[in-house]
């Protein structure tokens, strides 16, 4: 998408969009050219928002809403909501499987054998990579 134009700034939510992840919301506008985008996490939205307001060189740098109930939530948030948060991401990304597995029931050898040799094959078959071995830098961290 061209960018040329457009100034970026953060949005309200709409109700008339129908959005399944979307919770945070922001705006591209041209010459009455509205672009609408969400994200499901406000750091994800201010990431976006600070990325287009660069790329477009527009003079209004955009600050992010204050809203009371945004600051009254993180005021009052317990670590059980955070859990609940953090057991949602889970889900959405497929962990919640691995993470309520017992790890008494897994080959670790096998496990770790499977990573290695995966890693090297990548490596490889990399050409920007040291041809197959570990620079010291590098190393794995098992739990």
């Amino acid at each position: 998408m061209p960018l040329e134009g457009y100034t970026v700034d953060y949005a309200e939510a709409d109700n008339g969009l129908i959005m399944h992840d979307g919770k945070y919301f922001f705006k591209a506008v041209r010459e009455g050219d509205i672009v609408t985008f969400a994200t499901n996490e406000e750091n994800e939205r201010h990431s976006w928002v600070q990325a287009l307001y660069r790329a477009t060189g527009q003079s209004h740098k955009p600050t992010p809403p204050i809203t009371l109930n945004n600051k009254s939530s993180q005021l009052n948030q317990t670590s059980g909501q955070k859990d609940q948060i953090d057991s949602d991401r889970s889900k959405k990304l497929g962990f919640d499987e691995y993470i309520q597995s017992d790890p008494c029931k897994f080959d670790h050898h096998d496990l770790f054998k499977t990573l290695q040799t995966a890693t090297l094959d990548f490596r490889l078959n990399d050409p920007y990579c040291s041809l197959g071995w570990l620079s010291p830098g590098q190393s794995y961290v098992l739990e």
